[in-house]
């Protein structure tokens, strides 16, 4: 789930996640970790129920939700909420990491507030540093990152979009994670504004995860 980059930095999508929700609202995390982003969420006056797969990350992250359910995402056929009790549903960093995202996302939709939105952030297997090992034939898991050994799935720009709207959601707003190389380890307010433009303009090349917000389709049509 770790991308090589500081979960707090201006562009990362912990902070992205956070100031797309804004304050006071209600919450499901899923996929919530040890309740990283959930502490960050209860600081800007959010109450946070999470989902968590491993037992001791679940844990941890009890101390920052009201809630932790410790379920396997790939499995459960029902979920113990109310219909439209949440403002935002979270996934970040976690879609990739199961067998049928879409079928999740579809069967959250119904706990989402009419208003409300998803905000999704899954990696970009064409960044450039994926597509350079590829030319000399490389396809090498690692521990974090685009790569981890833990994804099942591999998402590019267009088939990122195509998950979201497939599950019935209208996208609202489109970001990234900045990702040059060399600059995406400095964190030095210049290079970190360098690094986050040059990975907006050129998205499918520099950009290690795409942030993605949306509304539910009320009309059931693609977006």
């Amino acid at each position: 789930m770790r991308y090589g980059t500081r979960s707090d930095w201006a562009y990362g999508p912990h902070s992205q996640a956070t100031r797309l929700v804004g304050k006071g609202k209600r919450i499901l995390d899923v996929g919530c970790s040890s309740g990283e982003l959930a502490s960050m969420l209860k600081a800007n006056g959010c109450a946070v129920i999470g989902i968590e797969y491993d037992q001791e990350a679940a844990q941890k992250a009890r101390e920052h939700c009201e809630q932790v359910i410790v379920v396997d995402l790939d499995r459960i056929e029902e979920f113990p909420f109310k219909k439209n009790e949440f403002d935002h549903i979270l996934f970040m960093d976690v879609l990739e990491h199961l067998r049928d995202p879409l079928t999740l996302l579809k069967k959250l939709k119904p706990f989402l507030k009419t208003n409300g939105t998803i905000i999704v952030s899954v990696p970009n297997v064409a960044n450039i540093s994926i597509r350079s090992s590829l030319l000399f034939g490389g396809w090498n898991y690692t521990e974090y990152g685009i790569m981890d050994r833990t994804h099942l799935r591999f998402f590019t720009r267009k088939t990122a979009k195509a998950l979201v709207t497939d599950a019935g959601y209208l996208i609202k707003t489109f970001d990234v994670t900045p990702g040059v190389p060399l600059l995406s380890r400095v964190y030095r307010k210049p290079f970190l504004t360098i690094n986050y433009a040059l990975s907006r303009t050129f998205q499918t090349l520099f950009a290690t995860q795409f942030i993605i917000s949306a509304n539910p389709d009320s009309n059931g049509t693609e977006g």
